[in-house]
């Protein structure tokens, strides 16, 4: 496990679910070290699930655990500003979230980038 994936959701405030996939060779202890692991690390969740063996019986613990956290109030925030240039917020993730010194864009990206500049698409927001 990476906590790197924990950093990116602390940032953008929003909540860490660690799902602790695991099989029949996984010991009780084993388990319980990568959930721990992941609840010092920032998870707010750490669930064990096997899914894969059991379907949806093997999910329950997880779908509970996502009704859960959805229930919570969000305090998601934007890591960039909303008026930002496209390329000015694929900056921004590359050096805030990964440590990047700066980026680089190719002509081929650069291109892409004026494209959907032009569309409109660099300061729109999409609902999901």
């Amino acid at each position: 496990m990476h906590a790197s994936g924990l950093v990116v959701g602390q940032t953008l405030k929003i909540v860490n679910l660690v799902l602790v996939h695991f099989d029949s060779a996984d010991t009780p202890a084993e388990l319980q070290l990568v959930q721990d692991y992941s609840l010092a690390n920032g998870a707010d969740y750490a669930v064990p699930s096997n899914h894969w063996a059991l379907g949806g019986k093997g999910a329950v613990s997880l779908a509970e655990a996502v009704i859960k956290a959805c229930e919570g109030e969000s305090q998601f925030k934007f890591l960039y500003g909303l008026d930002k240039s496209l390329e000015e917020k694929i900056r921004i993730i590359a050096t805030e979230m990964y440590g990047a010194d700066d980026i680089e864009l190719s002509e081929e990206a650069r291109k892409q980038i004026e494209t959907y500049t032009r569309q409109g698409e660099s300061s729109r927001v999409r609902q999901v």
